[in-house]
């Protein structure tokens, strides 16, 4: 077909464009996640702009209806504002095991590179507790935490923060010119 017929195809601009994929978002409750891949795109809904989103698949969770191998996202539209970075380097914080102040834009970028699986295969804990804005509107707070292994102790407030990484920490130190990963 020449580039004529192209476009005057019923299916033009189908070679620009790319099928994603929607994962059921994260409900409240407890999980281990396993990092499957890290993205950042534009939303081709109007208003909405570029947005991050981290795809899991779920190694253990408190949900009945959620059970290992569950595949889940967690989308954040970067036109949110500050809460939307404080809630990314949350995430990083506890799934890298380290300071928060090693979080840089230098950092998310390397993780969303390519095909977004530089973070691929590492795990992290998620507390999900249903909350409701100032204006009444309901939304789910994730605490991250490391994966340390231990038992899991249920987080007793939505406004509870991420912990600090064990001292012991093997990837807790880093700089950026040396990231671990």
């Amino acid at each position: 077909m020449s580039d004529n017929e192209d476009a005057m195809s019923t299916f033009a601009g189908i070679d620009d464009v790319t099928v994603s994929e929607s994962l059921p978002y994260i409900e409240p409750g407890h999980y281990v996640f396993n990092v499957d891949r890290m993205l950042v795109g534009t939303s081709s809904r109007p208003g909405k702009g570029e947005f991050f989103v981290a795809e899991f698949t779920v190694q253990s969770s408190s949900r009945a209806d959620c059970p290992p191998g569950t595949r889940l996202g967690w989308p954040l539209f970067l036109n949110k504002g500050e809460i939307t970075l404080v809630n990314i380097k949350a995430m990083f914080t506890a799934l890298l095991s380290c300071d928060q102040s090693k979080i840089t834009s230098k950092v998310i970028d390397k993780a969303v590179d390519g095909e977004g699986t530089a973070l691929a295969g590492r795990t992290v804990v998620c507390q999900a507790v249903a909350s409701t804005t100032k204006a009444g509107n309901p939304f789910t707070k994730m605490t991250w935490m490391p994966d340390t292994g231990q038992e899991f102790t249920p987080v007793a407030s939505a406004a509870h923060s991420t912990p600090p990484p064990d001292a012991g920490s093997a990837n807790g130190s880093f700089d950026d010119d040396d990231l671990p990963f």
